[in-house]
C-alpha cells in the first residue's frame, strides 16, 4: 500500500547500491522519492539519468558538494514546494538501512506530525561496527545529554521522519554537512519539539568492504563545533564572572566583601549568559536567585577563614553546574517529551 510521505536520499559518490536503495523503498510503499545529487558531477552523470528516468524518482543537483545537511535540506524546499502535507523520511544511499524501517518512520509521522521520528541503531548488538563510529556515537549522546538533558539512543542515524511543520523549522537552521542532524537535536531541545524514537536494524559490511564519505577528522571537528557552541555563552560568561570575584574580593580580608564580590559576579555572569536563551525572563530569576546563593556561600567560607581564591575553588564546581543547569532548564524550558515505540 502507497504511504503518504517522501523518502529522501541524499547522495554522494554512490555506486549501483543505490539502485537496490531506490528499489525496495519502493516496495515499502514509497512512491514519490527525491535523490538528491550532491556535486558528483560528470562521473555519476549516467547514474543520476538513470535515476530520473523512473517516474517515482525527482533528482535534485548540487553543481558542487555541499553536505549531507545541504541536500537534505534542498529535498526539504521541494517538498514543501511540490508535496505539500508530506512528511521526509531520509534514508542512505548505501543499502545500509532497511525500507521497511524507512515505511515505519514513515507511519510514525502520520500519527505525530508534532514530532522528530528517530531510527534508532542497536549498534552494541550489530556485527561490524567500524570503531570509530561505535565511539563517535558514544561520545555524541553523552555530550548532548549533557547538554540538553535529553537521553538520545542514537543521534547520528540517517534514518529520520521530518513532518512538514519541522521541515519549515529546519530549512534555515545552520550546518551543511554531518553537523546538520546534531544540530537538529539542539534545535528540538530549544524548541521544545517532541521526539519519538523507535529501534531499526542496520547492515554493517565487514571491514574493509565498507566505504564512507564522512571525514572522521574534519567532520568530527565540524559535528563538534557546532555541538560546543551551545555551550560556549554559560562557559565564558562564568570565566569572566570568576575574574571579576577574584579582582573584587582581593585586598583587604572581609567576609562582606567577599560575599558581595561573589554576588556581583554571579548577575554579571547571568546578564551575560541573558543574552543567548530564548526564555530569558525566566533565566535572568533564576540566575539571580542562584548569584545571591552564591555570594551568600562566599560570605560564609570567608567568615571561616577561607580567602577569596580558596572560596572560588571550593565554589567552582558546584557554581559551574548550577549555571549550566539553570541556561539549559530555565533558559530554554524543560526538554521536550521523549517518547520510545
Amino acid at each position: 500500500m502507497s504511504i503518504h510521505a517522501v523518502a529522501v536520499v541524499p547522495a554522494y559518490r554512490p555506486d549501483e547500491q543505490i539502485f537496490s536503495v531506490i528499489a525496495s523503498l519502493k516496495d515499502a510503499g514509497f512512491s514519490r522519492i527525491v535523490a538528491v545529487d550532491d556535486g558528483n558531477g560528470e562521473a555519476c552523470a549516467g547514474l543520476f539519468a538513470r535515476l530520473s528516468a523512473d517516474p517515482a524518482v525527482t533528482v535534485c543537483t548540487h553543481s558542487v558538494n555541499q553536505g549531507k545537511g545541504r541536500a537534505v535540506k534542498t529535498a526539504f524546499n521541494l517538498i514543501l514546494k511540490e508535496f505539500p502535507g508530506c512528511a521526509a523520511v531520509t534514508v542512505d544511499c548505501d543499502g545500509q538501512l532497511s525500507a521497511a524501517d524507512a515505511r515505519r518512520a514513515a507511519e510514525l509521522a502520520e500519527e505525530r506530525p508534532d514530532a522528530l521520528i528517530l531510527g534508532c541503531r542497536d549498534l552494541k548488538h550489530t556485527p561490524n561496527v567500524p570503531a570509530p563510529n561505535r565511539f563517535g556515537n558514544s561520545t555524541s549522546r553523552i555530550t548532548i545529554r549533557l547538554m540538553t538533558g535529553i537521553p538520545y539512543q542514537d543521534t547520528q542515524c540517517g534514518l529520520r521522519a521530518y513532518p512538514p511543520a519541522l521541515m519549515r523549522r529546519l530549512v534555515t537552521l545552520p550546518g551543511e554537512r554531518f553537523d546538520f542532524e546534531n544540530n537538529t537535536l539542539l534545535a528540538v531541545c530549544r524548541e521544545r519539539i517532541p521526539v519519538v524514537e523507535f529501534p531499526i536494524r542496520v547492515v554493517y559490511l565487514p571491514e574493509g568492504a565498507y566505504t564512507t564519505t564522512f571525514r572522521r577528522i574534519r567532520d568530527s571537528v565540524i559535528v563538534y563545533r557546532n555541538l560546543l557552541s551551545f555551550l560556549s555563552a554559560p562557559f565564558f560568561s562564568f570565566l569572566g564572572a570568576s575574574l571579576l570575584a577574584l579582582l573584587i574580593g582581593a585586598g583587604v580580608p572581609s567576609p562582606l566583601r567577599c560575599g558581595l564580590a561573589f554576588f556581583g559576579a554571579g548577575l554579571f555572569a547571568a546578564g551575560l549568559t541573558g543574552f543567548f536563551v530564548p526564555r530569558r525572563a525566566a533565566f535572568l530569576i533564576g540566575a539571580s536567585l542562584l548569584a545571591s546563593a552564591q555570594g551568600a556561600a562566599a560570605f560564609g567560607l570567608a567568615s571561616a577563614g577561607l580567602n577569596p581564591a580558596l572560596c572560588w575553588l571550593v565554589l567552582l564546581l558546584p557554581s559551574l553546574a548550577a549555571l549550566f543547569w539553570t541556561y539549559r532548564r530555565l533558559g530554554f524550558g524543560p526538554r521536550p517529551k521523549l517518547t520510545r515505540r
